[in-house]
């Protein structure tokens, strides 16, 4: 059953799409951070408070979106724009929940944070992209980046997670027309 009951999609503009994304995205991230997430966070990182959890979590995370966004949409100027709204209207979201201040250049810590995951999954080195891309993770939360089975862990929930983005992905894009 898809998310909407929709009979016929829906027209949309990349601006609509990519602000119905965030809040989506965004309401899952907080229903999900506290009961699922932060115990297992806590047991990786090391010296890391709750609120520097959760901005890492959500940065991984949106990284995660990205991917699964860019794979549909196969990299389209279309796909860009989405993002680009995806990317602002999540930033406006995570400071109107008080997550980020407003002091903080959220989109400029973000593309830094996108890079950062970027590069770690173009890492050509045994054992895999995954391994790296985990390791960046949990460095980042100043956890012990050598222990394999945080590193295990990660992986694996990187791999749930890329699916089930893309399924989502592909349910959401069933019921509109991006119209731009």
């Amino acid at each position: 059953m898809s998310l909407f009951d929709f009979k016929n999609k829906q027209k949309s503009s990349s601006e609509q799409f990519g602000k119905l994304l965030a809040e989506i995205f965004s309401k899952h991230i907080i229903e999900d951070f506290e009961e699922k997430i932060l115990p297992w966070l806590t047991k990786m990182a090391n010296n890391s408070d709750k609120t520097t959890l959760l901005r890492e979590w959500i940065f991984f995370e949106m990284f995660l979106m990205v991917n699964a966004v860019t794979a549909y949409f196969k990299g389209s100027n279309k796909c860009f724009q989405i993002l680009d709204f995806f990317n602002q209207f999540c930033g406006e979201n995570f400071k109107h929940l008080g997550i980020f201040n407003e002091d903080l250049d959220f989109l400029s810590l973000l593309k830094s944070r996108y890079v950062s995951y970027s590069n770690a999954l173009k890492e050509t080195q045994p054992p895999g992209e995954l391994h790296w891309v985990s390791k960046k993770l949990i460095s980042n939360l100043k956890g012990n980046d050598k222990d394999i089975a945080n590193i295990m862990s990660v992986a694996s929930y990187y791999t749930n997670i890329s699916i089930a983005n893309k399924n989502f992905i592909n349910g959401l894009i069933e019921n509109f027309k991006i119209t731009d």
